[in-house]
């Protein structure tokens, strides 16, 4: 019934977690595909020592260097109609593809599922919950999506095989927000919705919070936002095109985004020390 697919590059931290945590599903009618991009430590090793404890893991080798690359391969080689997205260092709740499944089967129209996570440390202390997202077709149809993305994250994500191939799989290009932009193209077949119910763990780590990337996440975010706009108004926009507009501004406005990126990043990995109780580290 669904194709779970799990990219993993030097993982050996956390995956074992990862993939305890889908063994373990109330849904069992699952095949789990792990491609391994490229790993330089004992994400390999761990991996084969699961597929011999449970046949339906399948274990892909490649060399995509990006997490929307190594999913559309991962994907090529799914076998069933519906696919479960997990990253190889969060933890699904027991009963997270049996609630996605019954979602899809009762509501056919609709492309892709989400969930509310609990986010928490590296080392897994609970910190806050993301609880984003329409959760209504009411409530997807209302977005204003000149000013507001679909939120979905990509690590819980559940949808139709044949609406991903329709819409172009994810876009390499992006090196990151790939599946916002994904979720924006499919959202031209059916509705995105996200289920209010947590039903993941998302691990926060603090170097994915680094100026630089929250910087291009901003930027990538912008461009979905203005292609939609520009789509409604009957022509469409490259990435090319947006970041030749993008890139220039003055040095105030330079000065500005780095700003808005450095406070982001320091807000969140204070997030992460008041989840350690090292109080002094995130109050500095």
């Amino acid at each position: 019934m669904i194709s779970v697919v799990m990219p993993a590059y030097n993982a050996e931290e956390y995956i074992s977690d990862a993939i305890e945590s889908i063994l373990h599903q109330t849904f069992t009618q699952f095949e789990f595909i792990i491609a391994d991009d490229s790993s330089t430590d004992h994400t390999a090793s761990i991996i084969h020592e699961y597929m011999q404890q449970d046949d339906r893991i399948r274990y892909i080798r490649c060399e995509e260097r990006s997490a929307g690359g190594t999913r559309n391969v991962a994907i090529q080689h799914a076998q069933y109609p519906y696919i479960a997205l997990m990253d190889a260092d969060d933890i699904a709740y027991p009963n997270r593809l049996q609630v996605q499944y019954e979602a899809a089967q009762q509501s056919p129209d609709v492309v892709v599922w989400g969930c509310y996570m609990q986010r928490i440390t590296p080392d897994g202390l609970p910190m806050n919950r993301v609880n984003v997202g329409p959760t209504s077709p009411d409530a997807f149809h209302a977005l204003d999506r000149t000013q507001e993305l679909i939120s979905l994250y990509g690590t819980v994500a559940f949808f139709r095989r044949d609406i991903f191939i329709k819409a172009g799989q994810f876009n390499p290009e992006m090196q990151v927000a790939e599946d916002s932009e994904l979720w924006d193209r499919m959202a031209h077949y059916g509705e995105v919705i996200v289920l209010p119910q947590v039903l993941q763990d998302y691990r926060q780590h603090a170097q994915s919070l680094s100026v630089a990337k929250l910087a291009n996440e901003r930027k990538y975010h912008s461009f979905i936002k203005a292609r939609f706009a520009k789509q409604q108004a009957g022509s469409d926009l490259t990435l090319a095109e947006y970041s030749q507009q993008y890139d220039r501004i003055s040095r105030f406005e330079h000065w500005s985004r780095n700003m808005r990126g450095l406070s982001q990043s320091l807000g969140r990995q204070a997030m992460i020390d008041f989840a350690r109780k090292h109080y002094f580290a995130g109050i500095f």
